[in-house]
């Protein structure tokens, strides 16, 4: 199953369009991200509607677990346009979590 996870919001100033590198997450709770999760990804909410569906931009999946931090560090640098922006982040468990 595929869970939501959170939905940032950002504005890059008036002529400058941000560039997105990498994300670092803290995980809570009882659960161990190493092996209860399966896969992080983010989006790009083009729409701005809260859902990922198929206008959307997947940014990236590569994930680094390391003791209650979830790194996520995109092979290749993400540049988000100026204005306001809207990111996405889910996760999947793995089968029998």
């Amino acid at each position: 199953a595929t869970f939501f996870l959170a939905y940032l919001k950002g504005t890059s100033g008036a002529g400058t369009a941000a560039t997105l590198h990498s994300l670092a997450l803290q995980n809570s709770g009882p659960s161990h991200e190493a092996t209860e999760i399966k896969a992080v990804k983010v989006y790009h909410d083009i729409n701005q509607n809260q859902q990922i569906d198929n206008v959307d931009i997947q940014v990236g999946t590569t994930e680094i677990f390391n003791n209650g931090n979830i790194d996520l560090v995109l092979d290749t640098p993400y540049t988000l346009p100026q204005g306001q922006q809207h990111l996405m982040i889910s996760y999947a468990l793995h089968s029998g979590k």
